[in-house]
């Protein structure tokens, strides 16, 4: 089975200080101009934002949030 890769924006929450997927897509770079076009203009640091690359597996993509989200306890 081939591999898809899948890019997805995380934004991590100045509330709750928990990371969620904001935007997804196979092209990277449409990805990364998202984070810079949106989120960096709206005011979020950098240091809150991730772009991690998994398969297009929506399981995949919600286990490895919450795996990151358990780490920042």
């Amino acid at each position: 089975m081939k591999y898809n890769a899948y890019y997805s924006l995380l934004i991590k929450n100045k509330i709750n200080n928990k990371w969620a997927v904001e935007f997804g897509d196979e092209d990277k770079e449409c990805v990364q101009y998202e984070l810079e076009d949106t989120w960096l203009n709206e005011g979020i640091k950098k240091k809150d934002t991730k772009i991690i690359c998994t398969d297009m597996n929506q399981k995949v993509i919600d286990t490895y949030v919450e795996k990151l989200n358990k780490r920042n306890k």
